[in-house]
């Protein structure tokens, strides 16, 4: 597996857990200041509803390019692993975006109560939200990809529009095929 397969794969993860260590050991020296908790999870509810309109739209986009024949021969050209994996990514964001959408919710709710169940939420929290930020910055990223694609692009040229020799020796296969019919009756 590459290095950029790698990353691709696993980097919201590693992600995700790295920042929250990092946010835990603020937290642990006393830098964090939990007053402002309250405004910072309304801003990752606006986060997340903008990344969820942003993967709906581009899931809409998907779909209303799903039959057109370059879409299909981009698959029929061995990329029916890209689709796959672009379908993992984009279901792993939305699961995540709207876990962290409950997750806010319930902690706006119960954001008085001071007790130790309320802490490891908040770490749940932004652990979640880490994860469906850079879910949703990798779909991005592998969209653009997509999108343009220059190499792509030729590729997808090349196997959908014939070349001016390409279009004559096939009509001229074409021709000899059908004299071979007639002189066999």
């Amino acid at each position: 597996m590459s290095i950029k397969r790698t990353i691709e794969k696993y980097g919201p993860s590693i992600f995700s857990i790295i920042g929250t260590i990092c946010l835990g050991i603020l937290d642990f020296l006393g830098l964090v200041n939990h007053e402002a908790f309250k405004t910072f999870i309304s801003e990752i509810i606006t986060i997340t509803s903008i990344l969820i309109g942003f993967i709906g739209v581009l899931l809409g986009l998907i779909a209303s390019i799903k039959n057109t024949p370059v879409f299909q021969s981009f698959l029929k050209a061995g990329n029916r692993q890209y689709s796959l994996r672009l379908k993992s990514h984009i279901l792993s964001a939305m699961c995540s975006n709207f876990i962290t959408i409950i997750i806010s919710l319930v902690l706006l709710l119960l954001f008085e109560q001071d007790s130790q169940t309320l802490l490891y939420l908040r770490y749940t929290l932004i652990i979640v939200f880490l994860f469906a930020l850079s879910s949703s910055i990798r779909i991005i990223f592998f969209s653009i990809e997509f999108l343009f694609s220059n190499s792509s692009e030729k590729d997808l040229q090349k196997k959908i529009n014939f070349n001016d020799s390409d279009r004559d020796a096939f009509w001229r296969k074409e021709a000899d095929s059908e004299k071979n019919k007639i002189h066999d009756y």
